[in-house]
């Protein structure tokens, strides 16, 4: 059976009270509910909760409690973690996490591995994008062949803000830029050529 979406009850701003038999009980704070499925990345999700719980990246936690047990609070804090609690929630439509942190969501204070994926992520996407071109049929016949190319615009993050960025940095980055496009074009007229034998 293919498991779907797992609902993510976030609270955070509350505190944990301890009952009578041991257990903890979250009271007071805001909930947000959020979807996750077993492709979520974790510093995906930290991005995306602290952002919507105004809690600053860096100093984001998250905990949760294993199904039928209320005393320990597990910590989340990769993507073996997150794929853990996605399984052990797999007779479960939700799961509540629990957020700590500092006040204030600054993108800024994104870490370098979330800021590396969140633009791995963009320059995918916009390699995937609008911008294509169509290879022309020759005289051996080859099929249409459409090719994705990036533009450098989409797939180089340059903060045009700063007015003190070097030039010679902007030609690095548009000279490797068009180098991957060179690069990408022959590998696919050599794969396109490897289909006709």
């Amino acid at each position: 059976m293919v498991r779907g979406k797992l609902i993510l009850i976030c609270q955070h701003g509350g505190e944990f009270v301890p009952k009578d038999d041991g257990s903890l009980s979250y009271s007071g704070g805001e909930a947000h509910a959020l979807d996750i499925s077993p492709e979520t990345a974790f510093d995906d999700l930290k991005h995306k909760l602290a952002e919507k719980s105004n809690l600053e990246y860096k100093s984001l936690t998250m905990k949760y409690f294993l199904p039928g047990n209320r005393r320990t609070l597990i910590t989340l804090s990769n993507d073996k973690d997150l794929k853990r609690m996605y399984d052990f929630h797999e007779d479960s439509v939700t799961a509540d996490i629990f957020l700590t942190g500092t006040k204030g969501f600054v993108p800024a204070n994104l870490g370098a591995q979330a800021k590396r994926k969140i633009r791995a992520k963009k320059g995918a996407a916009s390699a995937a994008g609008p911008a294509t071109s169509k290879v022309a049929r020759s005289a051996v016949g080859l099929k249409d062949v459409t090719v994705g190319i990036a533009t450098p615009s989409d797939s180089v993050a340059v903060s045009m803000q700063h007015s003190e960025a070097p030039l010679k940095q902007l030609n690095v980055l548009l000279a490797v830029t068009l180098l991957m496009v060179f690069l990408r074009s022959a590998w696919l007229m050599q794969l396109t050529q490897i289909q006709l034998i």
